[in-house]
């Protein structure tokens, strides 16, 4: 009887944890176009960046710094395997309309 009460116990915490989960993920529309000043950019220079956030956070501030850099173009970006607790993001500058009129010539 005992261990059937910890069985129980034991599913209504894993149902609690999943139902809290399944609304803080990214995509949620709640979590959408949030403040994306909740995410902290870290420049390492020559379109290194970190972005000190996961989830929706990330997404939101992603967002924010595309909208406010239109001189970047994303070219790819990972999280951070040793502390989990951002991405590292890399970006190149788009070219000017100076720089390709002159690459036509």
């Amino acid at each position: 009887m005992k261990n059937i009460k910890v069985l129980v116990l034991c599913i209504i915490i894993v149902a609690i944890a999943l139902t809290a989960g399944c609304y803080s993920y990214a995509g949620h529309p709640e979590n959408v176009a949030k403040d994306s000043k909740s995410c902290k950019e870290i420049s390492y220079r020559n379109g290194v960046y970190f972005f000190e956030c996961t989830s929706a956070d990330f997404a939101n501030g992603l967002s924010g710094f595309i909208g406010e850099h239109p001189d970047l173009k994303l070219i790819s970006f990972a999280p951070d395997p040793d502390s989990g607790k951002g991405y590292i993001v890399v970006f190149e500058k788009r070219p000017t309309e100076a720089s390709v009129q002159y690459a036509v010539r």
